[in-house]
């Protein structure tokens, strides 16, 4: 079994890096030491405008406060990371001091979510062909 683990380990990496990620890793599916600090993150109103992270379940609990809730089946998860540096500046500030600065992530041509989503595909498709 070791060895099947191994080779999983690779096909998952090789896969991360030809969908266009730079980083990749795999990690046991536990809940965090981060994740303790989460409700009072959200109480305080860090998420900002992403109301999703607040979803809540039946019984009332912050659903991303335990990855328990999140995915009860996960033994492990699978981390990808892209780095937005480009040639781009790091942001663009207007002229009116009262409006924000562009990030570098949105200098792209492609929405980041459906570019991050599509490579993600890539890799389950990889992942699913390989797992028994």
């Amino acid at each position: 079994m070791p060895g099947a683990i191994t080779d999983l380990r690779f096909i998952v990496k090789r896969a991360a890096e030809e969908a266009g990620f730079d980083l990749c890793g795999i990690a046991p599916a536990t809940g965090g030491e981060e994740l303790e600090y989460f409700p009072q993150w959200i109480a305080s109103g860090r998420a900002g405008e992403m109301k999703y992270m607040e979803a809540r379940d039946a019984r009332g609990d912050l659903k991303r406060a335990s990855l328990a809730r999140v995915a009860p089946w996960a033994r492990s998860v699978i981390v990808c990371a892209i780095n937005y540096n480009s040639d781009q500046p790091y942001s663009t500030k207007f002229q009116d001091e009262t409006k924000g600065w562009i990030s570098r992530y949105a200098w792209s041509r492609e929405d980041y979510h459906e570019a991050v989503l599509r490579r993600l595909k890539q890799v389950e498709a990889a992942v699913r062909e390989a797992a028994p």
